[in-house]
């Protein structure tokens, strides 16, 4: 890697300076539209990683386990976990429970007021050590476990580092496979990946680009996760902006490449299947393959499709390109 990069703080503290009120990250979900700026990014992942560091005791190489589902907050506890030196582990609600073995130091997570998602008490109390510190993001403030975002708002948005600065063979994040293999990927790993990743897909730094890949990765394989990750980090190290949206509906999708003039779109094949079945029902019911309201001019600024896990899904592209005029790249 030629990158003047030692850790992947520096690589945001360089955007920051540069263009602060540029929009880096983009949130679509249920609960609807989040913007963050370079600024307003920089300064919650400062923030946190003085929670992390000052309220945690978080040191470099302790393990931090993530189980969120709402990319926002993730976005910015990965980064303020690779800005202290800490391995994350970035699962979601489906935690393995061969990860027992592995000291975790610190957990957040996700609370819903849906009692019907009773995700976070079931992992608090079944899964982890007692050692291990439990914060909870979102939901109701309860006395049973503290809250991020209360305890974060109050914390400086400058960071000083009471231990040395992470380098490049700082641990990053490890990731289970199916096997019950464990990758550990290194900071310096992850920032050649997301060049790399730059580069084949001509991503850069006026370029927009969505991914509907879940941060917090719910038992993706070794290969997909490092993608997921690199995707995020690519766009971070050029100084690009990313969308991310949470979940893939194809009308919603459609509308969405028109209205922010989106570049690059990283899908998974189970997304390339329903924007095709979306297509030929729209066009069975003489509609626009697009949705109501949106032609292909309207998208014409997209380039290309990133699909990261379609590599093995020929005849599905096939299906994808013979109907849609944009070409699917795959890690192939």
């Amino acid at each position: 890697m030629n990158l003047p990069f030692t850790n992947i703080r520096q690589v945001l503290s360089l955007h920051n300076k540069v263009s602060p009120e540029k929009i880096f990250l983009t949130v679509i979900s249920n609960e609807g539209r989040e913007e963050l700026s370079y600024g307003e990014f920089s300064a919650r992942c400062h923030q946190t990683a003085n929670f992390l560091q000052e309220d945690l005791g978080i040191k470099p190489g302790d393990v931090v386990a993530i189980f969120d589902d709402e990319p926002a907050d993730t976005a910015v506890l990965l980064t303020a976990c690779w800005f202290v030196g800490a391995v994350v582990a970035p699962y979601g609600v489906e935690w393995r429970k061969e990860v027992n073995n592995v000291p975790v130091k610190a957990q957040f997570l996700r609370q819903h007021d849906d009692p019907e998602y009773p995700m976070f008490n079931y992992v608090a109390q079944h899964r982890l050590s007692k050692d291990t510190l439990s914060i909870q993001i979102g939901g109701k403030p309860s006395s049973d476990y503290p809250l991020f975002n209360t305890l974060v708002r109050n914390m400086p948005n400058s960071f000083f580092n009471d231990h040395a600065e992470p380098i490049l063979d700082t641990a990053a994040f490890f990731s289970i496979n199916y096997d019950n293999s464990i990758l550990t990927v290194t900071q310096g790993e992850l920032l050649t990946a997301a060049e790399t990743l730059a580069y084949k897909q001509a991503i850069t730094g006026n370029q927009r680009l969505i991914s509907y890949f879940q941060l917090s990765g719910i038992q993706y394989p070794h290969y997909l996760v490092l993608n997921i990750m690199s995707v995020f980090v690519a766009v971070l190290l050029v100084g690009g902006s990313l969308t991310i949206g949470i979940p893939f509906e194809a009308q919603a999708f459609w509308r969405e490449i028109a209205a922010s003039r989106l570049h690059i779109a990283c899908l998974s094949t189970d997304d390339i299947i329903r924007l095709i079945d979306f297509a030929r029902q729209q066009k069975a019911a003489g509609k626009p393959i697009y949705g109501e309201g949106v032609y292909q001019q309207d998208i014409k600024q997209l380039r290309h499709i990133y699909c990261p896990n379609g590599a093995r899904a020929t005849d599905l592209i096939k299906q994808f390109t013979a109907m849609f005029p944009f070409p699917v790249i795959t890690n192939s």
